[in-house]
């Protein structure tokens, strides 16, 4: 059974400064992320945005069955933030500082060099359960500042949180033979 590498139940707001829980000042950048990426996105004025097409984008179809790996991005950044705040609290301080510099210079970019994406289809070509979700969605989520990607970046910050996993060990003769 993995245990947590830090006793939580001993948490208390005058341990934050101490080093067992000083990591938990970290969770702080998520809502402030969430207030300057909101601002960008719903309140900035922008005059011109910087369409991002390149020709393979016109080779892609619009098919609904990709919103659900979109959606297990989600579930996979949020694992990786939680299970590493609770068993790998080092992993979760390399994964945070890698998101708090690269989300930071993104936002940055982003009011700098507002960018879109027109590759959403007028009429979606079938009425489904995932295309009246994925109209719902649309809603809330715009097209716009779209590069650089915080899909990737946070992917990326995931695999730094989560590179020490003892539970993806490779064995020394795997790593002998170079597999």
């Amino acid at each position: 059974m993995i245990k947590p590498s830090v006793d939580y139940r001993q948490f208390r707001f005058s341990k934050l400064n101490t080093p067992e829980f000083s990591h938990v000042w970290l969770l702080l950048y998520w809502p402030l992320f969430g207030l300057g990426f909101s601002y960008v996105e719903r309140f900035y004025p922008v005059a011109h945005y910087i369409n991002m097409h390149c020709a393979l984008d016109d080779l892609i179809p619009f098919n609904e069955w990709f919103l659900i790996p979109y959606l297990f991005w989600f579930v996979y950044l949020i694992g990786a933030v939680a299970y590493t705040f609770f068993f790998d609290v080092p992993g979760f301080r390399r994964m945070m500082r890698f998101v708090m510099i690269t989300y930071s210079v993104t936002l940055i970019i982003y009011f700098l060099f507002p960018t879109c994406q027109m590759l959403r289809p007028e009429v979606f070509p079938r009425d489904n359960v995932l295309t009246r979700f994925i109209a719902g969605f649309y809603v809330f989520d715009t097209n716009t500042n779209v590069c650089p990607s915080i899909h990737v970046l946070g992917s990326v910050a995931a695999m730094f949180g989560l590179l020490d996993l003892s539970l993806i060990h490779i064995s020394e003769p795997t790593r002998r033979r170079g597999i």
